[in-house]
C-alpha cells in the first residue's frame, strides 16, 4: 500500500440495498451482502457496532419473518419500531408512535414571559419545525393522528397570541 491511499478517505462501501426477503435465496444474497460490509470495514479498519444494528422486518399482515441474520458473528436483534434519521419506522408500517413523539416533544416547547412577536418566532422555528421535520414521509392518515397534530398546532396558536379561550 502506498502512502497516499494509506491516508486518503475509503471508497465507498459495497452497494447495498433494501430488500424483501421471502426465500432462502434471498437469505443467502442477505448474508453475502453483509458479510462483504465486514470485508469492506475491515480493509479500511473500520468496525461495525452488531449492538447497534437491527433487523425490523415490515409487513402489513401475516407472519414476520423468523430468520436470524448475523454481522461480525453477532445475531442481530429483531425489534418492532426503531428510528431511522428522526422518524420512527414500525414493523406494521403505521406512523402513529413517530406521531405520539412528536406531539410530545412539541408540547414541552414553551417560552414565558416575552413579546408576543418572540412567541411567534419561538413557535415558528422550535415548535412548527418539529411537527414538519419529515412530514411527507409520515403524512398521517389517521383521524386519531391527525386530531393529535391540530390539538398541538391550536395549543400553540393560543400560547402564541395568549387567547386562551377553548
Amino acid at each position: 500500500m502506498s502512502f497516499l491511499s494509506t491516508y486518503s478517505s475509503p471508497p465507498p462501501p459495497p452497494q447495498c440495498r433494501s430488500a424483501v426477503i421471502e426465500s432462502s435465496a434471498w437469505t443467502t444474497t442477505f448474508s453475502r451482502t453483509t458479510y462483504t460490509l465486514e470485508q469492506w470495514a475491515n480493509t479500511w479498519d473500520m468496525r461495525f457496532n452488531p449492538c447497534k444494528c437491527y433487523i425490523l422486518s415490515m409487513k402489513r399482515a401475516g407472519v414476520k419473518s423468523a430468520i436470524l441474520y448475523t454481522l461480525c458473528g453477532q445475531v442481530l436483534e429483531s425489534v418492532t419500531n426503531n428510528p431511522y434519521l428522526g422518524v420512527i419506522f414500525t414493523d406494521d408500517l403505521s406512523f402513529s408512535m413517530h406521531v405520539r413523539q412528536v406531539c410530545a416533544k412539541a408540547t414541552r416547547i414553551y417560552i414565558r414571559n416575552c413579546s408576543q412577536k418572540l412567541r411567534k418566532l419561538a413557535y415558528t422555528s422550535m415548535c412548527r419545525s418539529v411537527l414538519e421535520y419529515a412530514s411527507p414521509i409520515w403524512d398521517p392518515y389517521l383521524q386519531c393522528d391527525i386530531d393529535s397534530l391540530e390539538h398541538i398546532q391550536r395549543k400553540a396558536a393560543r400560547f402564541t397570541t395568549r387567547d386562551f379561550r377553548q
